[in-house]
């Protein structure tokens, strides 16, 4: 369950400070969204706003008074369908993601090419590290694990 804030609220702000959060914001513009807003989706329903809010406006949704049902589909309307935290700035408008130029590939890396000398002095070096078998697998089983083949 979360936590509803509903017509008590004098937007008085206190409950913004302590939400560990930030799912409350300020409604915007304020003639359309009169007080401050709880996103249900992000709310931990942790009950730090509840004390802070000096006309106590703020209740979990299981206690709320039944003539204030309505304002929880309000606060869930203003994130989902009204500004959200649009209204603060928090989000991009998408018409601005538009606009955001494209990070450039990085280059592909250049290849070293070496002298034929430098190519001959790798070659050996790497052929001495290697080990050879010049020996046939079967040969080879019978040393591991002898075997008598008839």
């Amino acid at each position: 369950m979360t936590h509803v804030i509903f017509d008590l609220c004098i937007r008085d702000g206190a409950c913004v400070e302590v939400c560990p959060v930030e799912c409350i914001i300020p409604g915007m513009p304020e003639e359309e969204w009169p007080w401050y807003y709880i996103d249900p989706e992000t709310c931990i329903d942790c009950g730090a706003c509840v004390p802070e809010c000096p006309t106590d406006a703020i209740l979990p949704e299981e206690d709320l008074p039944e003539e204030y049902a309505y304002t929880t589909e309000l606060n869930a309307m203003y994130f989902e369908e009204g500004p959200g935290y649009a209204a603060l700035g928090m989000v991009w408008p998408e018409s601005a993601c538009s606009r955001v130029p494209a990070l450039p590939m990085p280059e592909a890396p250049k290849w070293v090419t070496f002298s034929p000398r430098e190519r001959k002095w790798l070659d050996d070096s790497v052929q001495s590290r290697l080990v050879r078998f010049e020996t046939s697998p079967l040969r080879l089983q019978g040393l591991f694990c002898p075997l008598t083949l008839s």
